[in-house]
């Protein structure tokens, strides 16, 4: 139960955010959006607490998450309700065709396969369990990261998987790995409502099947690597700032930079987010949107930097992107053997 009412705490703190940015959006992506940003900025919290020395613990996550479901949901409460009227309302006007039925039978037995696996099997790839997951169980142990970081393999990707399993155990379940499979169900609720924009619910439907099936997508549902989530949270603040470049959906661009944000908590060295940035600085300066970049680049920021310097702090070198860049253009330069060029 206690991980029920956690989780749930977890979706409503998406939610009100997700209410408060982007007032108006299909109620099955909503939750999706609930889910994923609930819980990144769930696992970023409990970061920034520690670094003002609120060590991990059950009760400070807790008690941080419902001080600020209960702010956010006195500044939303309309909305929220506006949001129960609109599933009731869409739940009743549902009309599916054979084939839309078909299609939605399939996504649910992939769903159920994902669920099945990651409920059943325990955490066993490689990388969790001598990184992701282990950290998880120092933090769940001694409620820090002394303890790992004094034993060298701790860094390379930030926190987000590891305090999501940490916060799944703080709340009493020994499965972490079904957060993965909530992932695929966000994605695919999120992708198909951003094709909604643009197109009817039958190709949505059927592009949504294509993703679904794709055999990288379903299988890392099933086990607690960064590739995944890392991928839901890119790929969407890709979406949703193109939704703000063809709609002028003010929220979205706030949604799109803290979903950058977020795919850099969950894995920092990977420069793709640049290009986003750059697309989008051409874009508004084309639209003449001038405070466009300035608000998107400072929210990503805000959610990059604070793990980097963290990192950069306690390593003996620097691991930042421009420096493996550096290092790249280097070691290609001196590895470069001009006799066999000849």
């Amino acid at each position: 139960m206690l991980t029920i009412f956690g989780l749930s705490l977890t979706i409503l703190l998406g939610l009100f955010i997700s209410l408060f940015l982007v007032p108006k959006m299909y109620s099955l992506e909503r939750i999706g959006v609930s889910y994923v940003l609930g819980l990144g900025l769930m696992t970023f919290i409990m970061f920034i607490e520690f670094l003002f020395g609120v060590n991990f613990s059950l009760n400070s996550s807790l008690v941080t998450i419902l001080i600020l479901v209960v702010i956010l949901f006195f500044i939303v409460r309309k909305k929220a309700l506006q949001f129960l009227i609109d599933i009731r309302s869409d739940i009743h006007s549902i009309r599916l065709n054979k084939i839309e039925k078909v299609i939605l039978i399939i996504l649910g037995f992939l769903f159920v396969f994902s669920l099945v696996c990651t409920l059943y099997w325990p955490v066993g790839a490689w990388d969790s369990l001598v990184l992701y997951d282990w950290r998880a169980k120092l933090f769940v142990t001694n409620g820090n990261m002394d303890e790992g970081i004094s034993r060298g393999y701790f860094f390379g990707v930030p926190l987000l998987t590891s305090l999501a399993h940490t916060w799944v155990y703080f709340l009493g379940s020994k499965q972490p790995e079904f957060i993965y499979t909530l992932f695929f169900i966000s994605f695919v609720l999120m992708y198909y409502g951003s094709l909604r924009e643009f197109s009817k619910r039958l190709l949505s439907l059927f592009t949504v099947l294509i993703l679904s099936t794709t055999p990288d997508v379903l299988i890392h549902s099933t086990f607690s690597y960064t590739n995944f989530p890392f991928t839901v949270y890119f790929v969407m603040s890709t979406i949703y700032m193109y939704i703000w470049m063809v709609k002028e959906k003010r929220g979205y661009l706030v949604l799109s930079a803290i979903l950058l944000g977020l795919s850099a908590w969950t894995r920092s060295s990977e420069p793709f987010w640049i290009i986003n940035v750059i697309v989008l600085i051409i874009f508004s300066l084309y639209k003449r949107k001038y405070f466009s970049p300035i608000v998107f680049t400072g929210l990503f920021f805000s959610l990059r930097q604070p793990w980097v310097i963290f990192e950069n702090s306690k390593l003996e070198y620097s691991a930042t992107v421009s420096s493996k860049i550096s290092e790249g253009i280097w070691a290609i330069i001196n590895n470069i053997n001009f006799e066999l060029i000849e």
